[in-house]
């Protein structure tokens, strides 16, 4: 395996090297001809087999594992069921769900029913009048037969206007308090998704503050990629810069969801407001029609005939009733008082002075109970749709087509935060890091070769991805390198070591000399010791591509002439080195010698 970060290879032909006496009393010296040949730059990197894709399915509510259905190195298709959990304490959560919304439901009814029941006193009262005053049940039942054709043809028509309008107000505000409660879980999303972006920006930003303090220049804008060492600043600029994008769109909508939100309480403060008021309003009018001579007049709704015998009597139930409009199965109502705690008990019950007994003391209930009931119901909806998704969730399938690779769940035990892996079995791909140094080489779409453990011959892919998030290690810092294997790549194991060499560019027909000819200067300056007729001069020289054989020279040099390469009696100081530099180390006095075999 290489060393990951190892710098360019290049490849090189058609350069030779001679030793030559400059005088008769000077040092021999190594001396190389100028040629014309051919040049192929590298990086070169190790790295891990990836699969072409790997998830981690897990059961989305803790358990017990009822049972596991496959076994490692197993293929399987997409939505096969992999593991299932047992479900009888997901069943009784569903059941018991279904429980609490039902008496939720149940409750609002009971109060709104309450808000418009107890105005039926008065009105009943008219009917009650006419059977204690002029008629027994036993006795004279025309007399109360008229009495009732009279209860049904006088209506009161303010109270039932104001019934009306009290029924309407109660829909108002329960739509009010479920826009209200529906809105939330939105808002929570949203809130959700700035605080995740504002993550992202930060470490994007990290990432930028890096990239571009190796720069000795200012940030360049996103477009601004003249020069290579720009180039990764830009781009993690432009991140950035995305990012804050991202984060600006989230925090709009999350604005824009609370706005309505404030609207949804608004209308819900009102709704209560008027409801309020509209229930007094109906209890004043009740009231009046009680305390009027005659009994009153009629309620909301109109009791149903008289059935054969005793006619039945108007409903006195202020909370109202089960049974249809007040009227018993017999057709009857018994002699008694009515003491239904909400009115939802059967039979109507009328005391001998006409009264008629609610549980609750005539006393309707809020509308602020109301909201808090249409809550309740919102809130029992919201639990049974976990538990239904939780009991949906108990039975774990393969996300995708593959294979098996392990398995984290145990039957019988909890499941926990275990976990089945499936990996894919298209075409793999490499994990790699290139250092910093050698990252302006690499372009997506470059070839590669791959020599992967336990495969005898070369592998052959491209670079699909360039990360823009480094990692450090001591003082070299990387950057993750992604590789697409060619079709017809053998199978290969996930996590398997792999070293490849990426091909970065090629120079052909170029003059070349080896890489320890050439001397690199400050600013960018590079030079030549060119030896000629028993003397050395320093020529400037602009170089191309280079790397550990030779480096193409684009000026200042001829094919034919003779370089001096560095002298191999010195030594090199490792104090003086540089870990992150691709090309070599510096020689004594400030000089540069390019790693090379001449």
């Amino acid at each position: 395996m290489l060393a990951a970060g190892v710098g360019v290879a290049v490849v090189g032909t058609g350069t030779a090297v001679a030793l030559a006496a400059t005088s008769s009393t000077g040092p021999n010296l190594r001396v190389a001809t100028v040629r014309v040949g051919s040049v192929d730059q590298t990086v070169e990197t190790s790295g891990t087999i990836s699969s072409s894709l790997k998830l981690t399915p897990s059961f989305a509510s803790s358990g017990t594992v009822a049972s596991v259905n496959v076994s490692v190195g197993q293929r399987v298709r997409k939505g096969q069921v992999l593991a299932k959990l047992d479900t009888t304490s997901l069943q009784a959560d569903v059941d018991s769900a279904n429980s609490t919304l039902a008496s939720a439901k149940q409750q609002l009814q009971a109060d709104e029913t309450g808000q418009t029941g107890s105005s039926n006193n008065g009105t009943n009262n008219a009917s009650n009048n006419a059977s204690n005053n002029g008629a027994s049940n036993n006795g004279a039942s025309d007399i109360v037969t008229a009495a009732y054709v009279t209860y049904l043809t006088v209506p009161s028509t303010s109270i039932s206007e104001l019934i009306k309008q009290v029924e309407d107000a109660q829909q108002a505000l329960i739509t009010a308090q479920h826009n209200v409660d529906v809105a939330q879980p939105a808002i929570d999303a949203a809130q959700h998704a700035v605080d995740a972006d504002v993550t992202q920006n930060t470490t994007l930003r990290n990432a930028q503050q890096q990239a571009c303090a190796t720069s000795s220049t200012p940030a360049p804008s996103p477009s601004d990629t003249s020069s290579s060492g720009n180039s990764d600043c830009a781009d993690a600029m432009a991140a950035y810069e995305a990012s804050a994008d991202t984060l600006t769109n989230d925090m709009a909508t999350l604005d824009a969801k609370i706005a309505v939100q404030d609207g949804y309480v608004k209308q819900l403060d009102t709704s209560i407001t008027t409801l309020d008021k509209l229930v007094d309003q109906l209890q004043s009018a009740a009231a009046a029609a009680h305390s009027s001579p005659g009994g009153g007049s009629t309620g909301p709704s109109s009791p149903s005939a008289p059935s054969s015998g005793s006619p039945s009597r108007p409903n006195h139930n202020g909370g109202g009733s089960n049974t249809p409009n007040g009227s018993t199965p017999n057709g009857h109502a018994p002699s008694g008082p009515n003491h239904g705690g909400n009115g939802n008990s059967s039979g109507n019950g009328n005391s001998p002075s006409g009264q008629n007994g609610n549980g609750n003391g005539n006393q309707p209930a809020s509308a602020a109970q109301l909201a808090a009931d249409q809550k309740a119901i919102d809130a029992a909806q919201a639990e049974l749709k976990v538990a239904q998704q939780n009991l949906a969730a108990a039975t774990l399938t393969s996300p995708a087509a593959g294979k098996v690779a392990a398995i984290g769940l145990t039957a019988g035990q909890d499941s926990g935060s275990g976990t089945i892996t499936i990996v894919g079995t298209g075409i793999p791909g490499v994990q790699a890091t290139v250092v910093l140094a050698q990252l302006d080489q690499l372009k997506v779409g470059e070839n590669v070769t791959v020599a992967a453990d336990g495969v005898s011959t070369p592998l052959h892919g491209t670079v699909t991805s360039i990360g823009l998030l480094s990692t450090t290690s001591g003082s070299s810092t990387a950057y993750p390198v992604t590789v697409q294997l060619d079709a017809g790549t053998p199978q290969l194991y996930d996590g398997t070591g792999a070293d490849i060499v990426i091909s970065t560019g090629s120079a052909h027909n170029v003059l070349t000399v080896p890489n320890s000819a050439i001397h690199d200067l400050p600013g960018g300056r590079h030079t030549v010791t060119v030896v000629s007729g028993g003397k050395t001069s320093t020529v400037p020289v602009t170089v191309g591509i280079a790397g550990n054989d030779v480096t193409e020279i684009k000026s200042g040099l001829r094919a034919g002439q003779q370089v001096e390469l560095a002298d191999l009696s010195q030594p090199l100081p490792a104090s003086t080195s540089n870990s992150n530099n691709p090309f070599g180390r510096f020689l004594p006095g400030g000089s540069f010698f390019r790693r090379g075999t001449q």
